[in-house]
């Protein structure tokens, strides 16, 4: 009952289940069985849900010691756990340890003869977006040949775990959806824009066949489709796919997510590169309120959109002939207190925001007698550090919004894997088969 409150996101009736379930068996005396690790580590993605990140361990921990304990750690149960333990360290960012529990729950599975589970699947997937994402955070200092490799590894894990769903006969599940995302986000990486296109479209089959068109991995799937379709210069299929998106999102019920804010901001750009600025604005207007609602005005995303914002402004004013209007010029201000405020004042929209004030400055004598007064003047240069996000082309004055001439492959990475969220594919312990 528990898992099923839990499935339904009344988290406070399933710990409820889980408590009393803890309590008969411990008042049973029944602490070294598979059962109460089972609801250990039951618990423990329940306090994963709940973003309590230590007691999440602590009750993984705690359910390792009793398996150990009993002597009964290879079960696919087991295997189950030390997944969910990787997942976690993956979320924190500790790739090695990840990685180091995935071999293990996989090795787990292997000696249960449980190949031909979903869990297992999702395990090799898991494991493919480890490669992945490695691969991206050593691209830094990675050769061609190195990155390269990394993907090779990753398309291998995936390809397994493609057979390991096939096998089960589960590719009618939100998991098999989830690992053609990965695949797509793989192809785009190695720069294979048609393939990856490809696995999105079976995505999204997936996802509409089991009626799962309104969770919040569909309308990752469709933003993440809509970017595509912008680096195609396929203006009016992304702006199709990122409403699409919206309101994906809007029947998932999260109106308060960073998910949906960037949604709004991508689609409101979409429609400010074809003109539309008052529906831009309108959206921006609600993607502001997000941000203040879920409290990330603080984020180097909401001073993007304020600089956004402030460009939707000056390109409407100069349709509407009004391009000696220094209204909009408090929104550039505003855009770089916002920078500032996100500690982001090192990156290339902020640079293209000062050439804007400069601009600005040259072009009125009022305007650089206020900018020299104030005391918040930038005065250190910008790097030419460009980042990963898909951001859009800062046109100085005369301005006009642009889209920044960046590759699908970059617009798809920036979506697909920073967006993936592990807790979608935790392993629950007492429906493990």
């Amino acid at each position: 009952m528990g898992i099923c409150y839990g499935e339904q996101g009344r988290l406070g009736k399933a710990m409820g289940k889980f408590l009393e379930a803890k309590g008969a068996f411990e008042d049973e005396r029944a602490m070294e069985c598979a059962g109460y690790a089972n609801l250990l580590a039951q618990i423990g993605i329940w306090y994963g849900m709940r973003h309590q990140k230590k007691e999440e361990m602590d009750k993984y921990l705690e359910a390792q010691r009793v398996y150990r304990k009993i002597g009964t750690s290879s079960s696919r149960e087991y295997a189950g756990l030390l997944k969910n333990m990787g997942i976690w360290f993956m979320e924190q960012g500790l790739l090695p340890e990840a990685m180091e529990k995935f071999k293990e729950a996989e090795a787990q599975y292997v000696s249960a003869g449980a190949t031909r589970t979903t869990n297992y699947a999702g395990l090799l997937t898991s494991m493919g977006k480890w490669l992945l994402h490695q691969g991206s955070e050593d691209e830094a200092m990675a050769t061609c040949y190195s990155e390269q490799g990394d993907s090779e590894s990753a398309l291998d894990k995936y390809s397994e775990a493609a057979a390991a769903f096939q096998a089960a006969e589960r590719m009618d599940t939100e998991e098999y959806a989830r690992l053609l995302q990965g695949m797509a986000a793989l192809y785009s990486r190695i720069d294979l824009q048609d393939e990856a296109m490809e696995k999105m479209v079976q995505a999204k089959g997936v996802f509409e066949s089991i009626g799962a068109s309104t969770t919040t991995s569909y309308a990752i799937l469709l933003r993440n489709m809509a970017s595509w379709y912008a680096c195609h210069d396929a203006g009016e299929r992304a702006i199709e796919y990122y409403d699409l998106a919206r309101r994906a999102c809007e029947a998932a019920g999260t109106l308060h997510s960073p998910l949906y804010a960037s949604i709004l901001t991508l689609l409101a750009a979409s429609l400010a590169e074809e003109g539309c600025f008052e529906e831009a604005l309108a959206l921006q207007a609600k993607a502001c309120g997000v941000h203040q609602a879920n409290g990330s005005l603080q984020s180097i995303h909401y001073a993007r959109l304020c600089f956004d914002i402030a460009l939707a402004k000056q390109a409407l004013a100069e349709r509407d002939g009004m391009a000696g209007c220094m209204e909009y010029v408090e929104d550039f201000h505003a855009a770089k207190e916002a920078f500032e405020a996100a500690g982001a004042t090192d990156t290339a929209d902020f640079a293209d925001l000062q050439v804007h004030l400069r601009a600005w400055n040259a072009s009125s004598p009022r305007e650089s007698t206020m900018e020299a007064s104030s005391p918040n003047i930038y005065v250190g240069g910008a790097s030419n550090e460009r980042s990963n996000l898909a951001t859009y082309d800062k046109v100085p004055f005369p301005g006009m919004i642009a889209q920044k001439p960046m590759s699908a492959k970059d617009a798809l990475q920036s979506c697909t894997v920073a967006a993936w969220s592990p807790m979608e594919v935790k392993t629950s312990m007492l429906m493990a088969g």
